[in-house]
């Protein structure tokens, strides 16, 4: 949906919420849909009518509660702003309950800059750091960079992970092994 300003010969101006308009050659008028995309919103005669502007689309609930939550938080206009056009596109897409469940968990991990799927022993994805280290074997890994390996990559631990009972204090996770293709 978005918000459309029609501009009038007489000076005056309207504001029209519509899906879209479309100019009817035939009937000499501006038509503005509906919702639904056929019912009709509103008709403007050309004769009368100077220009129609597209505004801006009529932002959604969940935009409106986005804006309402960052200003009792006191955020900032440009991150607002910034936030308000990611959930925009968000809430474009329409989503299910559980569709809108899976969607943000994965988008939360890929603007995290992790993986979506299990971190492997392969040679590519782990990038050699041991010259920054001192000469001591350590590896970085490329698609998720809180990964750090001492032995290739076939075990690794996250530099953010808790402390625990264990030589390095760090939880060790072992790399899926990938096979060898030919």
């Amino acid at each position: 949906m978005a918000r459309y300003t029609i501009n009038y010969i007489t000076g005056e101006t309207e504001t029209v919420d519509a899906e879209g308009v479309e100019y009817d050659i035939d009937a000499r008028d501006y038509t503005f849909t509906g919702s639904d995309g056929k019912g009709v919103a509103a008709l403007a005669p050309t004769a009368s009518v100077r220009s129609v502007i597209r505004q801006a689309d009529i932002e959604s609930n969940l935009v409106d509660h986005a804006r309402r939550e960052l200003a009792l938080v006191g955020e900032d206009e440009w991150l607002t702003d910034g936030l308000c056009k990611v959930i925009a596109a968000f809430a474009e897409m329409g989503h299910s309950g559980f569709s809108a469940e899976h969607c943000t968990v994965v988008l939360e991990k890929l603007l995290r800059y992790q993986p979506l799927s299990p971190i492997t022993d392969d040679p590519s994805e782990w990038i050699d750091r041991a010259r920054e280290m001192g000469g001591e074997p350590f590896w970085q890994n490329t698609r998720d960079s809180r990964a750090m390996s001492t032995d290739g990559g076939k075990t690794y631990t996250l530099v953010d992970e808790k402390p625990q009972d264990s030589d390095s204090g760090h939880p060790v996770h072992t790399s899926q092994h990938k096979q060898a293709t030919d």
